[in-house]
């Protein structure tokens, strides 16, 4: 019983081992080393050879996650199915399509109301706020200028108090001409957000600089009412969808779906890069040469 129990620990601790990405040829350099199992002791050590594309949202393309301007698609996809997933197939159609169309009514409605009523401001109210609220912040950084040729500045964060206990931070800020208005900042939250940062604002502040020119088009009041001016056709025209004749009803089941074994099927779930160790096995590397084939631990 105590042997049972003995190798049962042993087999659930080798299931528990933290297990990294297999070598990827095509990205990895020459002799990368992988920490793999009990070698990995934080999550930084898990991903210090990992592709950057593939957990920093700053790498994604152009700052976007995956191609989209949002990291929560799969809570957006539960909000619009919220309390329909019970329902027959051609409801859940029919519940999806008006709500996407109430949706986007509601969004015009706003978008155009705003647009006639702030007629001054270019961008959307929650951009305004955002502004006016960076604005406030950088009034209380200290700028200096440390470049020479180029707009390269220093910008001092507000510190709590003084002492080797409280960090001064700060962050180098460079600013673009005005033929090519273009601004970088260490906070790296230009790339997130497309949105200038109070560092950006107060370096702009020392020379009179419009940062305004680095908001992103995508927040203009017309960029915001063209995403929801789209026009979107019916699908009762075509049918009702909900009459089937018995005569011409017709089961054809999906071959790779029969149970051809007894016990739990394997999952039909759709495979992508995750899954990409589990296909294969983890390939076996040694940690004192680098060679692929056997391991050899320290």
């Amino acid at each position: 019983m105590e042997e049972d129990q003995v190798k049962l620990a042993a087999l659930i601790a080798e299931l528990e081992e933290p297990v990294g990405l297999c070598d990827l040829p095509a990205i990895d350099p020459p002799n990368t080393k992988r920490k793999k199992g009990r070698a990995i002791k934080n999550f930084s050590e898990c991903i210090e050879k990992e592709p950057p594309v593939n957990w920093s949202l700053l790498h994604d393309t152009h700052g976007a996650r995956y191609g989209h301007m949002t990291t929560n698609l799969a809570e957006v996809y539960n909000f619009v199915l919220r309390g329909n997933r019970a329902l027959p197939l051609t409801a859940i159609v029919e519940a999806v399509f008006h709500g996407t169309l109430r949706y986007f009514r509601e969004r015009h409605e706003l978008a155009k109301n705003h647009i006639e009523d702030n007629q001054n401001t270019p961008y959307c109210s929650r951009v305004m706020e955002y502004m006016a609220k960076k604005i406030e912040k950088a009034k209380k950084h200290t700028v200096r200028l440390i470049g020479n040729q180029e707009r390269r500045y220093e910008v001092q964060l507000p510190t709590d108090g003084f002492g080797s206990g409280h960090e001064v931070k700060t962050h180098k800020v460079k600013i673009g001409t005005e033929v090519y208005p273009t601004c970088e900042c260490t906070c790296n939250k230009l790339k997130l957000l497309h949105l200038p940062c109070s560092h950006v604002l107060a370096a702009c502040g020392q020379i009179e600089f419009d940062a305004i020119s680095f908001v992103s088009p995508y927040y203009l009041k017309e960029a915001v009412l063209n995403t929801w001016a789209g026009e979107m056709t019916g699908f009762r025209v075509v049918g009702n969808f909900n009459k089937v004749n018995d005569g011409e009803r017709v089961y054809i089941p999906h071959p790779d779906l029969w149970r051809t074994s007894k016990g739990r099927r394997k999952a039909r779930r759709i495979r992508n890069d995750m899954d990409r160790s589990e296909a294969g096995g983890a390939t076996r590397q040694c940690l004192l040469c680098a060679a692929y084939g056997h391991r050899m631990k320290y």
